[in-house]
């Protein structure tokens, strides 16, 4: 009996220990995803530049590619119901800028808004440029605020950005460069873009990849029952130890 229980309250600890996630997905085939456009698959909402391919992909055999076409500027699947709780929410991507038409003239990265207000971003461009605030022109102009390499083609980069809502800061990571960002405050978060935007030419355009894309909490998030459960059993188990 005791042995039972303590494995009970092994797996609801375990439980207690993992993340919330709101989105998660890797785009592939199993997830209901299938090659062509993007738009209206999985609640996903894009332009014609955005496409499930399985050319190349970090995890799997699929992501999303941005082909610069049709003024693209953005991909999102709205946090159901949007999210104005107290947790840090973190919204995540791996990106790979193709080699064969990289340009500095464009800039990839994450967006998050409040409807239709930005909160913040941050971008990373093909020269290694990061680029991030909380205002658009802050994703695409000037010369950044940090470095990620002298380039950023060819490989899959990790980018991520993490909010508390309500908060006038943010923090970013791109690779293993993490930075603090100003962000408009906004008490209700309801979307993480796929974001790229060009620097001076409209018409510039590259292609670029995104896979393994969250949005969650990383902190441990209790459950109402599960904290219940967990509970009873430490006191079915101080009232044994008594005994």
């Amino acid at each position: 009996m005791k042995r039972t229980l303590l494995v009970c309250l092994s797996l609801v600890l375990s439980s207690l220990a993992s993340a919330l996630d709101f989105l998660n997905t890797s785009f592939e085939a199993a997830e209901g995803f299938t090659t062509g456009a993007l738009d209206s698959q999985n609640g996903w909402n894009a332009l014609g530049g955005f496409s499930v391919v399985d050319t190349i992909a970090k995890s799997g055999t699929q992501s999303v590619e941005w082909d610069g076409s049709d003024g693209a500027w953005f991909a999102w699947a709205s946090i159901p119901g949007g999210y104005s709780g107290a947790e840090e929410v973190t919204g995540s991507v791996s990106i790979f800028l193709d080699p064969a038409s990289a340009t500095v003239d464009r800039v990839y990265g994450l967006a998050l808004w409040n409807d239709f207000d930005l909160v913040v971003g941050i971008t990373l461009c093909s020269d290694g440029t990061i680029r991030g605030g909380p205002t658009t022109s802050d994703l695409w102009d000037g010369s950044g605020i940090g470095t990620y390499s002298s380039s950023a083609i060819g490989a899959w980069i990790d980018i991520s950005l993490a909010y508390i809502p309500g908060e006038t800061t943010a923090m970013a990571k791109v690779g293993n460069n993490s930075f603090a960002l100003d962000a408009t405050p906004a008490s209700n978060l309801t979307d993480f873009d796929l974001y790229s935007d060009y620097v001076d030419d409209f018409d510039s355009s590259s292609i670029a990849y995104y896979d393994n894309y969250r949005v969650g909490t990383p902190n441990p998030v209790p459950e109402p029952v599960s904290m219940a459960v967990l509970g009873v059993g430490l006191l079915v188990l101080s009232r044994r130890k008594k005994a």
